[in-house]
């Protein structure tokens, strides 16, 4: 009889017979319905991408629907007026195009990334800080030697590119753009910065290689949040007591100023990770009581 049994529970009966949810646990069920899922049984889907317009013609036969306007080298000398057509145009690069201006922009209120770099242009009209969408403007390798101060109007700007100008001063109405947290001024004649600048308390990320600075700008000590800070190529010869104040800096550039003594400032700064000095007068003492006071830091001599 007990071998009877067992074949009958071989061949399929007994509680062997039942179904699998009812002999397995609640879980064991549910791990039967997730395995398909996490085995990627469901179909894929690849997210959507904006179709990229390279032709005013191409955006117009689509004026519609035209969202991303990429006119890059394009030999365009004047203000492309076709672009009010697209009311619904996000995304702007006229990058690398011989312009004499850039009046009109104003009137592009869907406007969130702009890219006007590489344009030779030497003035900017007021009529841009009436962006109030835009949040990333590409204003590199130009040859501006000053800013409208309506730029401070742009108050959902993030990102903001002035590289390669002539500027000597910026308005102070740039201490109102809160909300940007990456400024790049490389390689241009600025000897200050307005202490309006501290109020961008959101900055992150600020760029001041190959300038004329020969102190660091007191503004910069309102923007807590720096993660990055570039001074390298200026006229620095001594480092302000507050500096380490800025307590999230981890990446600190002051490579080619004029500095000699940098451990009574940079000693406590333990939360650094990356400290570019080379091209400084420093001694080997100096050296070597840096490199104590922060074993953990990647110091570049």
């Amino acid at each position: 009889m007990p071998a009877l049994k067992s074949n009958m529970m071989k061949k399929g009966g007994g509680a062997a017979s039942r179904p699998p949810c009812k002999a397995m646990t609640r879980t064991g069920c549910l791990m039967l319905l997730l395995v398909p899922l996490l085995a990627g049984c469901f179909p894929w889907r690849e997210p959507e991408r904006p179709t990229y317009y390279t032709t005013l013609e191409a955006a117009r036969e689509k004026a519609g629907e035209a969202t991303h306007v990429r006119l890059y080298n394009a030999g365009i000398s004047e203000w492309p007026e076709a672009l009010d057509g697209l009311p619904h145009l996000q995304h702007l690069s006229l990058r690398r195009n011989p312009l004499t201006s850039v009046a009109g922009v104003g009137r592009l209120k869907s406007l969130h990334w702009l890219d006007l770099g590489e344009c030779g242009l030497g003035e900017l009209p007021g009529e841009i800080g009436d962006l109030d969408r835009l949040a990333v403007l590409y204003l590199n390798d130009n040859r501006l030697g000053g800013l409208p101060p309506e730029l401070g109007r742009l108050a959902a700007l993030q990102y903001l590119n002035l590289d390669r100008n002539k500027l000597t001063a910026l308005p102070a109405e740039l201490g109102a753009l809160g909300a940007v947290k990456w400024l790049r001024l490389n390689r241009n004649e600025l000897t200050a910065l307005p202490a309006e600048l501290a109020g961008m308390t959101a900055m992150r990320r600020l760029y001041l290689r190959a300038n004329r600075l020969a102190v660091v700008p007191e503004a910069i000590r309102g923007m807590t949040g720096l993660t990055d800070l570039v001074l390298g190529q200026n006229k620095l010869e001594a480092l302000p007591s507050w500096l380490p104040e800025l307590a999230e800096l981890v990446h600190l550039d002051l490579d080619d100023n004029g500095l000699t003594s940098v451990s009574d400032v940079l000693g406590s700064m333990t939360h650094l990770t990356l400290l570019r000095l080379e091209r400084n007068p420093l001694s080997q003492e100096e050296k070597q009581r840096l490199k104590e006071a922060l074993p953990d830091c990647h110091i570049v001599f």
